[in-house]
């Protein structure tokens, strides 16, 4: 059995079943109405990252995660707590093994108390 939508009526407010002629079976008027020739929106091209830029960028964040956990007095496992990770996985940033997905960005700059992009400045700046 197909699921059906249940809809109702704008113009005499009962409640129904969608009828394939989008009809109301009460006052006869159209449900909907017609739809109209939708402007297919712009494409949007995202700017291509020179690989270089990208690695400097995952550099800097590296940087950036380590001197802060540092400069505030936490340990790797402090701070994986705090963020809900293991802390073989802040190693693995730090060292530049791996580079965190944007929600894990997220939970690193909430936990420094910072904005995600300001890890993406040189430290010297933070």
């Amino acid at each position: 059995m197909i699921p059906r939508e249940v809809i109702r009526c704008p113009h005499c407010g009962i409640n129904q079943f969608m009828p394939l002629n989008l009809i109301c079976r009460r006052c006869k008027k159209l449900l909907h109405e017609p739809v109209s020739a939708v402007q297919p929106s712009p494409i949007v091209v995202a700017p291509v990252i020179d690989p270089e830029t990208l690695y400097e960028l995952a550099d800097v964040f590296r940087a950036n995660v380590l001197a802060l956990r540092r400069r505030r007095g936490w340990s790797q496992r402090n701070f994986a707590e705090k963020i809900g990770v293991r802390r073989t996985w802040i190693s693995k940033i730090e060292n530049g093994h791996c580079t965190p997905m944007l929600p894990s960005i997220q939970k690193i700059a909430e936990a420094f108390d910072v904005a995600p992009h300001a890890l993406l400045v040189p430290p010297k700046e933070l």
